[in-house]
């Protein structure tokens, strides 16, 4: 899962911050918190461009 995509790990004083970065298009960030993880947001984002396209018409 994210290949060609690199996995980070910032860290912000007591805070670990775990991401994956890369790709071409704009950027998009996603937060989350508690039960959910990173390998889940393909899953999520088919959401939220499901219910973009249905707003705009379009997925650009």
């Amino acid at each position: 899962m994210f290949e060609g995509f690199d996995r980070k790990r910032i860290e912000l004083g007591d805070i670990v911050v775990s991401c994956v970065v890369g790709g071409q298009d704009p950027p998009v960030l996603l937060l989350h918190g508690g039960h959910f993880f990173v390998d889940q947001f393909p899953v999520e984002s088919a959401k939220i461009l499901g219910d973009f396209i249905a707003a705009n018409g379009t997925s650009t």
